[in-house]
């Protein structure tokens, strides 16, 4: 495995990490409103997670920070 394979899969298992703790973080709060974890909250959470992988892709990249801002 090549020095940038192995820091693409770092990237990459990082990506999945964030995604999921931001994912579960903003589930957990909706559970401890007592709201169903569908909706526009899920949508939130899911726009979140994305935003966060697309961050960490933009920062491995060198990208400016501000194209995965876009929602």
């Amino acid at each position: 495995m090549s020095l940038v394979e192995d820091k693409d899969d770092r990237a990459e298992d990082l990506v999945l990490r964030l995604s999921d703790l931001r994912f579960e973080d903003c589930t957990r709060k909706n559970d401890l409103l007592g709201m169903e974890t569908s909706g526009k909250f899920r949508t939130l959470c899911l726009r979140l997670a994305e935003a966060t992988e697309a961050a960490v892709k933009a920062a491995g990249t060198g990208a400016p920070a501000y194209t995965w801002m876009s929602f």
